[in-house]
């Protein structure tokens, strides 16, 4: 018996949407935490974890209210360090998982990421500002970089200052499945960094309130 063509060009659509990438779900509303539930999870339910990668990097987080903004009563603490000498893969920071290898978020309506920063050691020091992306498979993700001092500052990073280090495939950056957001030191030696208000924000609707 003849199978109908019909029948089987449906069997190979249906085959193909199974496979492949992550399911990717809707960024809505732009904000990823403000703190204001005083747990280490994001408003999308997921966690902020710190990361201490590599050597003797170490690296530690809390939801702290020393030290807070006016408006706001709590915020992330991050407090590390980087050993003298420490390669770029020697990471330490904190980063909240949006996804994994299953699932991944679609910013791409949104034209940047927006936080706020406090260095607590009083004084200036860079960070790595971090977005991933399922797309990308040799940890070569998005970075941009930012410097922060002992003043609460408001940082808006518009996608297109992410960019990749080099050391991966090139892959362009679509915002369309995002898995974390991170902020890792870039210096060497000890820091304690505050953040607060991370979110996606659209410049154009930001520009109307």
């Amino acid at each position: 018996m003849r199978t109908p063509v019909a029948f089987l060009l449906l069997v190979v659509l249906v085959l193909s949407s199974c496979g492949g990438g992550p399911n990717i779900r809707p960024m809505i509303g732009g904000e990823v935490d403000d703190f204001e539930d005083g747990d280490a999870l994001t408003l999308l339910g997921t966690p902020w974890e710190s990361v201490a990668d590599g050597g003797e990097t170490t690296s530690t987080i809390f939801v702290d209210t020393a030290g807070n903004r006016p408006e706001s009563t709590y915020h992330l603490t991050v407090g590390g360090m980087r050993p003298p000498g420490s390669a770029g893969n020697q990471v330490s920071g904190a980063r909240a998982l949006l996804g994994d290898r299953e699932t991944a978020i679609d910013v791409s309506t949104y034209d940047g990421l927006e936080l706020a920063l406090r260095e607590l050691q009083g004084q200036q020091q860079t960070f790595v500002i971090q977005l991933a992306t399922a797309s990308v498979k040799d940890f070569d993700y998005y970075n941009a970089y930012v410097v922060a001092n002992d003043e609460w500052t408001r940082f808006r990073i518009p996608f297109d200052r992410f960019s990749q280090e080099g050391f991966g495939r090139e892959v362009i950056f679509t915002g369309m499945d995002v898995t974390h957001v991170a902020v890792f030191s870039s210096g060497y030696g000890p820091y304690t960094l505050a953040v607060d208000d991370v979110r996606f924000y659209r410049a154009e609707a930001d520009s109307t309130r």
